[in-house]
C-alpha cells in the first residue's frame, strides 16, 4: 500500500484532507459557475 495511516503520523487528520479539498474545490467551482453566468446573463440583457 505504500504509506499507511501509521506512517503519516496523524491518521485521522490526513484521511480527512482529500475529502476537505474535494468539498472546497466543488464549492469554488459552483460559486464561480454561478457568478460567471449571472454576469454573462446581465451583459446579454444590456445588449438586447
Amino acid at each position: 500500500m505504500g504509506l499507511t495511516a501509521a506512517d503519516t503520523g496523524d491518521g485521522s487528520g490526513n484521511a480527512a484532507w482529500p475529502l476537505a479539498l474535494i468539498g472546497v474545490g466543488a464549492a469554488l467551482v459552483i460559486f464561480a459557475h454561478d457568478g460567471f453566468w449571472s454576469v454573462f446573463n446581465a451583459r446579454q440583457m444590456e445588449r438586447s
